[in-house]
């Protein structure tokens, strides 16, 4: 029997290497260098071509096709990775498309028809994006969307970087039982970092601390997986501790009123699936999808909004948090849910690229990497720096300038990646960043989906991709990951390697 634990690298639940037949090979190839020069021909239109130029077509017409060529690209990525025996839901190609297009695609479709839906509770959510000319700005943005979309493909899709042998390659022989009682022991110290540690760490080593408490994250999707492949009483264990792990991620929540704290884990666990069985559990999906956009995420943000009212203790929450649920009709229920999910998470980006893109560089002119040095300057420890910038606050001046943030208030908002690229240096800045983003994620996906132990180093990534959830630029990744992807699989090594 092959030994699940102990194997390297792979493309399926058991970790090997899939070989397509040749007439496939063929056939992709083909098929990649017909899409390859269209897109690189499209792109060369896109940049020459003045930027506004969209503004001279019916606004909806634009957006529509903009919507469906994100499309079309989401699905020739996943029909390629499914042709040449990949795993869709990790090959970065097909990955980043997919989210790129719920983020940009169906974003744009909800920012412009976002004030056309019956709001009748919370009638003020309706204008969100009529504000600051967010909708009307939109189809000349769509220029810059598909743009980002063509520097993201050719940056995903390709063979392995030459970087990436060049990195240290995570496999090691695991002790399955040494993990296991190692997981168990850690699971709960990671998650008191987070409930009773968090508030009393310094500030120059909490953020560095604290990594060893995500560290839990990678954690849930290891056992998610070992759930999913395993069988027997190796697999009742791990249902165990995800069970167990996930009840002190939601007393996490009741201290924080986070709604992330009590949804996270579910998603993770179905990463850990989707890495284990090379699909999306559909049907589960369907089924408890709208119960938890139209019914759980209304009742979190009861919860979380009870500290408006004045209310601290968890019981006192609680107990409004119940009264407001009761009275609630099911229209409120709908507007709340559609908000939280619709249009914050899928048109929050679509939303403040066009406020950011009429504003730069008239009146405000391009950064020329401003925001990159910010961000850059957050690899100096802070134990050497003690008064380092707040990366938050800096980056807030952004989103302040153009009127999405208050200056100096309590919420953040980091502007997206296209944004980014594009204050800084306009439509070539936006090309050759996504390209670079896109990269980026192909580089980790060949060292440590392919070239690592499969089981780890998917978990890996896949958790540092589902971190990104407003798709902030490459560079604030790239120092993300010079820290993430030093500590977890260091923690990883400690907690599973087999003792010569």
């Amino acid at each position: 029997m092959k030994d699940l634990l102990n194997s390297t690298v792979g493309t399926d639940s058991y970790p090997v290497t899939l070989v397509p037949p040749r007439g496939h090979v063929e056939g992709i190839v083909s098929l990649a260098r017909f899409v390859q020069w269209g897109m690189l021909t499209f792109a060369a239109v896109l940049l020459l071509i003045p930027f506004g130029t969209f503004a001279e077509f019916p606004p909806s017409l634009v957006i529509w096709v903009t919507a469906t060529l994100l499309f079309l690209l989401t699905f020739y990525c996943f029909t390629v990775a499914r042709l040449s025996e990949e795993n869709p839901w990790l090959t970065p190609a097909s990955l980043l498309t997919s989210f790129y297009f719920f983020k940009y695609g169906w974003g744009a479709l909800v920012v412009y028809h976002w004030n056309l839906l019956p709001w009748e509770v919370f009638p003020g959510i309706g204008d969100t994006f009529l504000y600051l000319g967010a909708k009307d700005f939109l189809p000349t943005s769509c220029q810059l969307i598909l743009l980002a979309a063509c520097g993201l493909y050719f940056g995903a899709a390709g063979a392995m970087p030459v970087i990436t042998p060049r990195l240290p390659v995570l496999n090691w022989r695991i002790d399955p039982a040494k993990f296991e009682l190692n997981l168990t022991l850690y699971v709960p110290l990671a998650l008191a970092l987070f409930i009773l540690a968090r508030p009393f760490l310094p500030l120059v080593i909490r953020d560095t601390v604290l990594l060893f408490g995500w560290a839990v994250w990678v954690i849930i999707v290891i056992g998610s997986y070992r759930v999913f492949t395993f069988h027997g009483r190796t697999k009742v264990k791990w249902v165990v501790l995800l069970v167990f792990t996930v009840l002190f991620h939601m007393v996490l929540g009741l201290h924080t009123g986070m709604r992330g704290n009590f949804l996270y884990p579910g998603l993770l666990i179905v990463l850990g699936y989707v890495i284990a069985k090379r699909r999306m559990p559909l049907k589960v999906l369907a089924i408890v999808l709208p119960a938890i956009i139209f019914m759980v995420v209304p009742i979190l943000t009861f919860y979380k909004s009870a500290s408006v009212y004045g209310v601290q203790s968890v019981p006192d929450k609680l107990a409004l948090t119940v009264e407001q649920t009761v009275s609630a009709d099911a229209q409120t229920f709908f507007e709340i849910g559609l908000d939280s999910v619709f249009g914050r998470l899928a048109g929050s980006s679509a939303g403040a690229l066009p406020v950011f893109s009429q504003n730069f560089p008239d009146p405000y002119p391009f950064e020329r990497g401003r925001s990159f040095v910010l961000e850059l300057q957050q690899l100096i420890p802070r134990i050497l720096w003690p008064d380092k910038p707040n990366i938050n606050e800096e980056l807030n001046r952004y989103t302040a300038s153009v009127g999405l943030l208050i200056e100096g208030g309590p919420t953040s908002q980091t502007f997206d990646a296209v944004s980014e690229y594009y204050l800084n240096f306009g439509l070539v800045g936006v090309f050759i960043f996504s390209f670079l983003h896109g990269y980026l994620y192909r580089v980790l996906y060949y060292w440590l989906v392919k070239r690592s132990h499969y089981e780890i180093g998917a978990s890996i990534y896949i958790v540092f991709f589902s971190l990104n959830p407003d798709f902030v630029g490459v560079v604030l990744m790239f120092v993300s990951a010079t820290r993430q992807l030093l500590v977890w699989p260091l923690m990883l090594w400690l907690l599973s390697r087999q003792s010569v």
